[in-house]
């Protein structure tokens, strides 16, 4: 067989990448990619007259172009267990129509220094005659070499060739942050070289060879929702392989974290490198369900109201010096200046005029919510110069409070529980049970001076918040 087609091409190396760090579900959706322009010079059989537009001896006018082609480069990654689908476009000068067949080649069909390729009619794939292929699912690392030939019907040719790398996943890991949702991404990786996790801590063995990217680019899919670019990054750079032993590899590693992320709700991300003037294949997508809270368990009944919480920037815990996640203190109690911190975020931080009357009261904010919560008449000092910031909140100075808040609605006066008494605070108390902004303790009792745990505040507060709409 002569040689067909000058153009050269550039083959792409990189044959391995390293496996993802965690296990998670694989993509099932079969990317589409386009490849690039190579052209019949030479007939492939006595009766194939050569391509018009690149022989001085052709007369037809026939181009298969690809779209999106300006260069040689007819390469693709595709991740290891998937396939790809191939297409060109045919055109004729004078309208007439075209076959097309693909073949798949081997290495050595190639000459790597000129880009020329033979090709045989036994390469010929059953039943490839149509502008698009669907290769094989590759099942191993590996380069695999596809060319459609297209001829019209005076016997002109033009070709497309593809060459398609077989890779693994590039490494991706998860983790709930303080402040939204860490992702650690690690290079590509060539040659025999592995990532693992050992005893909680990276490790990698001693031949591995890092390629990093110049950027990447990170996706996001909310549970129910659709895969959207969230943030292309810088890689370490410089672009090129590193070689293992000599340094570590989370020199090359890149950290972000998605502080968009709402606490409770499932995501799945995957990345993608940019490197050779291409993009890699995504890594396997990982999933993960947002909480910043290393005392909160997302399967507590409180978790959706502490989400609620930490989501509307209404209490967002704390984060101590030398632990790399928040606490909620879901069973601590609340005090006075919690609550009224709180309500003043809540209504928007107002400002209010005048000095500030108690003594153990300090700091701009503070002062600004007490002054505000005082002038609306919800709470007053515990003297005429203290407020005691401190002090607990029961169950019924929480509600007494918020039926203030409300606008004191009319409510029964009589109360059904043995240990509350008085009008307004039986009035307080019918009218919060009457709304479900909270429970009695049984049917006769209200427990009134208990403590309102910080879980039972948030509780309180967004079941108020979804009658009254304060955010």
């Amino acid at each position: 067989m002569k040689n067909i087609g000058k153009k050269l091409f550039a083959l792409l190396l990189c044959a391995t990448l390293c496996c993802s760090m965690f296990s998670a579900y694989a993509g099932t959706a079969s990317p589409s990619w386009n490849g690039r322009v190579s052209t019949v010079t030479e007939a492939p059989a006595p009766s194939v007259k050569p391509h018009a537009s690149n022989s001085s001896g052709g007369t037809l006018g026939l181009t298969v172009t690809v779209a999106g082609s300006e260069s040689d480069l007819r390469r693709m990654q595709i991740g290891i267990n998937r396939s790809t689908t191939l297409k060109v476009t045919a055109t004729v000068n004078d309208g007439s129509a075209v076959t097309y067949q693909w073949y798949e080649l081997k290495e050595s069909d190639i000459d790597l220094s000129t880009g020329e390729f033979t090709y045989k009619a036994s390469q010929a794939i059953s039943g490839a005659t149509k502008a698009s292929y669907k290769t094989p699912v590759l099942t191993k690392i590996e380069n695999r070499y596809f060319v459609c030939i297209v001829t019209d019907k005076k016997g002109a040719t033009a070709s497309a060739m593809f060459i398609v790398t077989a890779i693994y996943d590039m490494m991706m890991g998860l983790s709930n942050a303080p402040d939204g949702v860490g992702l650690v991404m690690l290079g590509m990786s060539i040659d025999k070289g592995y990532y693992y996790y050992d005893g909680g801590e990276p490790a990698i063995s001693k031949t591995y060879v890092l390629c990093t990217p110049t950027k990447y680019e990170i996706y996001r899919k909310a549970e129910g929702g659709k895969w959207a670019s969230l943030k292309k990054i810088a890689g370490p750079g410089p672009e090129g392989p590193v070689s293992g032993g000599s340094s570590s590899p989370e020199e090359y590693a890149i950290s972000y974290t998605d502080k968009t992320a709402k606490m409770g709700t499932k995501y799945a991300y995957k990345v993608r490198g940019y490197m050779n003037e291409m993009w890699s294949p995504f890594s396997t997508a990982q999933t993960i369900v947002f909480n910043p809270f290393a005392d909160v368990s997302l399967d507590d009944p409180s978790a959706e109201y502490i989400a609620w919480a930490y989501n509307n920037d209404v209490i967002k815990g704390s984060k101590p010096e030398g632990y790399n996640v928040r606490f909620f203190y879901p069973n601590d109690p609340c005090t006075r200046m919690n609550f009224v911190m709180i309500l003043w975020k809540m209504h928007g931080k107002p400002s209010v005029k005048g000095s500030n009357p108690f003594s153990d009261v300090s700091g701009t904010t503070s002062v600004s919510a007490v002054k505000w919560a005082v002038k609306k008449g919800l709470v007053t000092g515990t003297s005429a110069t203290t407020f005691s910031p401190e002090n607990n909140l029961s169950r019924i100075n929480i509600i007494m409070i918020l039926y203030k808040l409300a606008g004191s609605p009319k409510a029964s006066a009589e109360s059904p529980y043995e240990d509350i008494s008085g009008s307004k605070t039986s009035k307080a108390v019918n009218w919060a049970v009457s709304k479900k902004i909270i429970t009695p303790v049984d049917a006769t009792h209200f427990a009134p001076d208990a403590n309102c745990s910080r879980a039972l505040l948030v509780e309180i507060l967004c079941k108020y918040n979804a009658i009254y709409k304060i955010l």
